[in-house]
């Protein structure tokens, strides 16, 4: 079984029981593949579990549906995505009550300390479910904790990618 940790940076994860591949756009990261998100190098319904932890901020909303189509294509039948973004609804509870720290201006904008870290989109856990859902994923669990949301879906059924 294979497994792409898609946007590793420096964080290099294993998942026992796949063969995990490191992918990031940095080469300077030294991940096992160097490659956009959006162009994997991977033949179609090849993986089993795509990981990406801090990815899908960076992707701008009008091309969300592009990863998201290419991603579903690269994954088995059943097969699983874990994916960690910021919550958005953490940094707006603290803008709205005034309580912002840089922490919220990182949910919101990036770290920006390098060309590739600054935020293009972002969601809450119910917009992060829908997306998910219309894109042909069932959402497994999504939690919200640490001022992040852990989503695990499944790819499943046919999916009309005519929108």
């Amino acid at each position: 079984m294979i497994a792409l940790n898609i946007g590793c940076g420096n964080h290099k994860i294993e998942f026992e029981g796949y063969d995990t591949k490191s992918v990031d756009i940095r080469p300077e990261v030294q991940p096992d593949v160097v490659a956009d998100l959006n162009a994997l190098p991977f033949e179609k319904n090849s993986i089993d579990l795509i990981y990406s932890s801090h990815v899908l901020e960076h992707v701008g909303r009008t091309e969300l549906y592009q990863v998201f189509r290419h991603w579903r294509s690269l994954l088995t039948e059943n097969g699983r995505l874990i994916t960690i973004i910021p919550d958005l609804t953490v940094a707006a509870i603290e803008l709205l009550s005034g309580t912002t720290n840089p922490s919220t201006w990182d949910i919101l904008f990036g770290a920006q300390n390098y060309k590739e870290n600054f935020h293009k989109s972002g969601f809450t856990a119910p917009a992060l479910q829908a997306f998910l859902e219309k894109y042909g994923f069932k959402v497994i669990s999504i939690i919200c904790a640490n001022r992040e949301i852990h989503c695990e879906a499944i790819k499943c059924g046919e999916f009309n990618d005519k929108y």
